[in-house]
């Protein structure tokens, strides 16, 4: 029952819930970082493959800080781009090879309501779920957190930050 109403509730929050109009924002189609960078890195809006992505083999050497983080465009949820699709293929095997669980963080940046962003983030989290089942992923081994705008990488009040906090970040765990 309590399931039941959380989700009934959550899909009321969706539906209900609205961004305001922001003048300054740019929509723009999201790029590839190491999930465990730290704001200052360039991100490629490009495509291309993450050559800097490898595995000795070993599920011991594979951590959360070799997964790479899915970017999104503003207001955007679905995964697009030659870059997320092979960061997502990518990192998927990556999982497959760690033999661990994975949890897929989705994050927002700072425009709209708590409610909304909520929401957003996890919509984010839940498409990159459904891409890594889709690269033969167990979808037992993913569970799905929403931080909404509330885990920033970065708090400036730029576009670069704004862009850099759109995101779905992986952290490996145990079994």
């Amino acid at each position: 029952m309590k399931k039941t109403l959380f989700i009934g509730s959550l899909i009321l929050a969706m539906i209900l819930a609205g961004c305001g109009e922001k003048s300054d924002v740019e929509v723009d189609e999201g790029a590839t970082t190491n999930s465990s960078g730290g704001g200052n890195e360039s991100m490629d809006t490009t495509g291309g493959d993450n050559s800097t992505i490898s595995s000795s083999g070993s599920s011991s050497d594979i951590s959360s800080s070799s997964l790479y983080s899915v970017y999104f465009g503003f207001d955007r949820f679905i995964v697009e781009g030659v870059k997320n699709i092979d960061t997502i293929k990518s990192n998927a095997k990556l999982i497959i090879e760690s033999g661990k669980n994975v949890v897929i963080e989705g994050n927002t940046d700072e425009w709209g309501s708590d409610e909304y962003n909520y929401a957003l983030a996890l919509k984010r989290a839940s498409s990159v779920k459904d891409a890594l089942v889709n690269n033969n992923v167990s979808e037992d081994k993913i569970s799905l957190v929403s931080y909404g705008e509330s885990k920033p990488r970065c708090s400036e009040s730029t576009r670069e930050c704004w862009r850099e906090n759109r995101r779905v970040d992986f952290v490996l765990n145990a079994q």
